[in-house]
């Protein structure tokens, strides 16, 4: 919602290695998305966490929540982390 993005970049989880290029890269990416995102569908009103689905093993989760934005209906998302260090970070799937 602030669009710190490059915080965003350094809360996710990699399997590979990620050099500050590609980190840089993906921020630009996300800054882009989000403009274009919110050009068409107005501001971010707010967000409600709608469920938490942790793994058996307690090592992955899957978080669904609602983003309301000011020109269109809500929509229901999903975001999945992974557990690194006792601290839960957005899984990249990369």
């Amino acid at each position: 919602k602030d669009g710190n993005y490059k915080e965003l970049v350094d809360q996710m989880h990699f399997k590979k290695e990620m050099t500050e290029q590609d980190k840089a890269e993906l921020v630009k990416m996300l800054e882009d998305k989000a403009t274009k995102t919110l050009e068409k569908k107005g501001a971010i009103q707010g967000y409600e966490i709608t469920s938490e689905e942790i793994s058996a093993d307690g090592n992955s989760a899957t978080v669904r929540y609602t983003m309301t934005y000011a020109n269109t209906k809500d929509e229901n998302e999903k975001v999945k982390l992974v557990k690194i260090e006792d601290k839960w970070v957005v899984d990249s799937g990369k």
